[in-house]
């Protein structure tokens, strides 16, 4: 390759790459496009206020939401973080929290004595294992509902 070609292919590069980072930031706004109306939002600016609302519109520059009955608009360029409610999510949490909960109830009672003087049967044993296996499952599962129920589909860095 000679100096010219060379000199071509790096302006090439170069012009090239602050186009697939716009395209990178639509992509990352495309999600914002996509939230159904009438979802719950959690919006985050870069001047660190928290805003929670119901979205009305949304478009390539703009978030339209309501806030205790009030409209409200936002800039993209503002915006550090959006989170959508979804009820699905805490749904997931609560059967991790359960299952973990469940191993780690069982492996407690497993660990609290198997042998212990004055045990009359396995029927003691078996009881224990069942009972800190739903002890442990309940707890966890109560964990898990109390875990974040929000998605997070925009993020930014600041401009």
């Amino acid at each position: 390759m000679n100096t010219s070609t060379l000199i071509r292919l790096a302006a090439l590069l170069t012009l090239s790459c602050p186009l697939s980072l716009a395209q990178a930031a639509d992509a990352k706004w495309q999600k914002v496009l996509d939230i159904p109306r009438q979802s719950q939002l959690r919006l985050q600016t870069f001047d660190q206020q928290t805003l929670q609302g119901t979205l009305l519109s949304a478009d390539e520059t703009t978030i339209r939401f309501t806030q205790k009955g009030q409209q409200v608009s936002k800039l993209r360029q503002e915006l550090a973080r959006i989170e959508v409610l979804n009820p699905s999510r805490r749904v997931r949490n609560i059967a991790i929290g359960a299952a973990v909960g469940f191993a780690v109830g069982v492996v407690a009672a497993f660990a609290s004595c198997p042998s212990c003087k004055g045990e009359q049967s396995s029927d003691d044993f078996n009881t224990r294992l069942a009972l800190g296996g739903l002890v442990g499952a309940g707890a966890g599962a109560g964990i898990g509902a109390w875990g974040y129920a929000y998605k997070t589909v925009y993020k930014a860095k600041k401009p």
